[in-house]
């Protein structure tokens, strides 16, 4: 499968989303060799050493972005990233989550997204077979807080910590901003024989989920899997969540932010909005369509 540019994704976008809510995103960050840059990987390489599962790559020039992406690595950075900025800059940040992901996706705001990939989250299918206690830990945590489990789920904005009881040394806490939430489609792909499903990249669900609503055509591809815990990432143009090897960790990956406040919270509204009005819009060309057909349909 020919793999499609970041333009490509903006040209096949753009009736989902009316382009005066691009106003609202909020700046895409990526982190780079730069002064945040290293304050984080100091105080990473302070709490976990040289473990290369949770460390960047800074060997790369000044004021570039880092290399490496995991799920250890990615929530070593974040509660770091997130306490720096609020702490000695003034605001504050989060990771990219699958939804923003998607929306900066869709009005190309992804940097070489033909080239990189990038972790959002990880998924828990069942509570045994790969990476069992890691799914057990965090489905009773978030029992904890109150979080209704109908898996599979989706976790994302968790800390990596420090574990000699597990398997890697290493484990997942939910952060206070963790969220997890069901995610429908990949019950579907547990239904089916195939773990592999392609979608339509305006899919108004993306946006709200960053996963799309229904499987069966289109230019991308979901690849899913059916037990254990696996993780989520955006690969180039597909969306992976069949991949238990929690540490592996390559130079095209990449680790993304952006600032929180208000204007986040309004582009999140708007763009749901924007989601159910394109919805009706569709509703109401299926319906047109239908009267159509039986208008010009012989009694």
């Amino acid at each position: 499968m020919q793999s499609a540019t970041a333009g490509q994704y903006k040209d096949q976008g753009s009736s989902l989303m009316p382009r005066e809510i691009e106003t609202l995103f909020p700046g895409l960050l990526q982190l780079k060799n730069n002064g945040l840059g290293k304050d984080v990987y100091r105080l990473i390489k302070e709490d976990f050493g040289r473990d290369n599962r949770v460390l960047f790559n800074v060997d790369v020039p000044e004021n570039t972005p880092v290399k490496g992406s995991n799920p250890y690595m990615r929530w070593a950075v974040g509660p770091r990233l997130r306490k720096l900025c609020t702490d000695y800059y003034g605001y504050d940040v989060e990771l990219l989550k699958p939804a923003v992901s998607e929306y900066a996706l869709n009005i190309d705001r992804l940097a070489d997204v033909a080239s990189t990939y990038e972790d959002l989250g990880l998924v828990v299918y069942s509570l045994n077979h790969s990476n069992d206690r890691l799914a057990q830990r965090l489905v009773s945590q978030a029992k904890e807080r109150g979080i209704s489990i109908e898996l599979p789920m989706v976790f994302y904005h968790l800390k990596t910590v420090k574990d000699s009881e597990f398997p890697d040394g290493l484990t997942f806490d939910l952060d206070d901003i963790a969220v997890a939430y069901h995610v429908p489609i990949l019950l579907q792909i547990l239904l089916q024989k195939e773990n592999i499903g392609d979608f339509d990249a305006n899919d108004p669900q993306l946006l709200i989920s960053g996963f799309p609503s229904e499987l069966g055509k289109g230019g991308r591809t979901l690849f899913a899997a059916k037990e254990g815990l696996k993780r989520f990432f955006r690969d180039r143009h597909y969306l992976s969540a069949d991949n238990n090897n929690l540490s592996s960790s390559t130079d095209s990956g990449r680790i993304s932010f952006v600032k929180k406040g208000a204007p986040t919270q309004n582009l999140e509204a708007h763009i749901i909005d924007a989601v159910n009005a394109e919805r009706e819009r569709q509703r109401q060309i299926a319906e047109v369509e239908a009267w159509a057909t039986r208008l010009h349909t012989p009694a």
